[in-house]
Parts: structure tokens; sequence; C-alpha cells
């Protein structure tokens, strides 16, 4: 059995519309907004770490594997059969469950991004990927693939009717600071616009904890 995963839906929709908005909007605002965001992919930052504990780490690893994809979907569905049965369900997954599922859903899909990772800090998530866009290689300004890193940084709110997002905090390249907010007001109506077309059958608490999401369903 294979249910209608909100979590899935939403961040796919997130990462998605991020990178395409993002580097749409920075070349119309910055011409060549192409830049990275100095974090490497598949990496966390420990809100943990100690700069005068030598064996305190930085970063800690969302690894990538069609195992751990595999091991998210198993779950999901778990957890699908136990509220379609009328039994409350729980379920954690981890960064590189996250960060595996979506990065299989972008080679299901042809979209255009690569590095794709996803960070879970205490009370939000970061989603991040580097985009590539071959057909804005036709504007002369160009020249070649476009490209850019996108984060963005949010909750997911699985309490009403349908999926919805807020927006923390979201970047890209080199595009100005000055012209995020409408970038940010627009990716929200975009995705939440797509999210409305799911129905959310169950009732479902997220809790954000560092290094792992927790989702409480209840029939």
């Amino acid at each position: 059995m294979t249910g209608f995963n909100p979590l899935l839906a939403t961040i796919s929709l997130f990462v998605g519309a991020a990178a395409t908005l993002m580097v749409i909007f920075g070349v119309s605002i910055a011409m060549l907004a192409a830049g990275d965001l100095g974090d490497s992919p598949g990496k966390c930052r420990n809100a943990a770490f100690d700069p005068a504990n030598i064996s305190s780490l930085q970063f800690r690893d969302a690894v990538t594997t069609e195992e751990l994809a595999g091991q998210f979907q198993r779950r999901w569905d778990d957890v699908a059969t136990e509220l379609d049965a009328g039994r409350p369900a729980i379920v954690q997954f981890d960064e590189g469950e996250l960060t595996s599922r979506v990065t299989q859903w972008v080679e299901e899909t042809d979209a255009p991004l690569k590095d794709v990772t996803i960070c879970i800090y205490e009370g939000k998530a970061e989603a991040r990927a580097h985009a590539e866009l071959p057909y804005l290689a036709d504007l002369p300004i160009l020249g070649s693939l476009y490209e850019t890193d996108v984060r963005v940084l949010g909750r997911i709110d699985l309490i009403g009717d349908h999926p919805e997002i807020m927006i923390i905090e979201m970047d890209a390249g080199d595009i100005p600071d000055w012209a995020i907010d409408p970038i940010r007001d627009d990716l929200k109506e975009i995705v939440d616009g797509r999210l409305h077309q799911y129905d959310i059958e169950h009732t479902y608490a997220v809790t954000y904890r560092e290094g792992q999401i927790e989702i409480v369903g209840q029939p």
C-alpha cells in the first residue's frame, strides 16, 4: 500500500518551486545570481558544536542511499496502514531518510536539481539544492547552463484540511536580500496553491528535533 504522504509532497514541492523561482528571479534581478551558499551537500550543521572541544563535530552527515529512500517509503506506508485502520501511529525520520527520498523524487520527476540536502533543526527544517535550468541558456546574457544554490528554512503545517508551509528564511546564490521577500511570498503562494489539491485525511502533529522529524498521526 502506498498512501498519500503530505510530508514528502510538501518538501518536494518546496524544494522544486524554490529552485525554479530563485533562478528565474535571479535572472531578472541580478543578471547572474549564480553562486553557492557555503555548506557542502549532504552536511547539516551541528547545533551542539563546541569549537573549544576538539572532539566536537561542526557538521553531521545526511547520507543519501536508495536503501534509505525505500526505508522512508516503507515506514510511511506502515503509518498510512495503521491510520486507515483507525489506529494512531507515530514515526520518526532522520535527515538521511528525508534527503534520500526527496533525491529519489528529483530523479523520478526529472526536476532540474542536484545535491539535495534536508536538515532538521529544533523547531524547523532546512531544504538545500543546486538548481540547473538548461532552458535559460537561450537567454543572451547567460549563454550556458544557468546554475545557483538554493536554501529554504521553514516549517510544514499538517493541521488543517490541506498541507501548508511557513517560510522562515530563504536565499540563493548572489540574489540580493531586498529581492528575497517578493520571492518568498510568491513561493508560498505557489506551493500552498499546489498543496491545496491534496486533502489531509488524518490528523498529524509534526515535531522538529535536532537531526530528526517526528510525526504523530491520529485517524
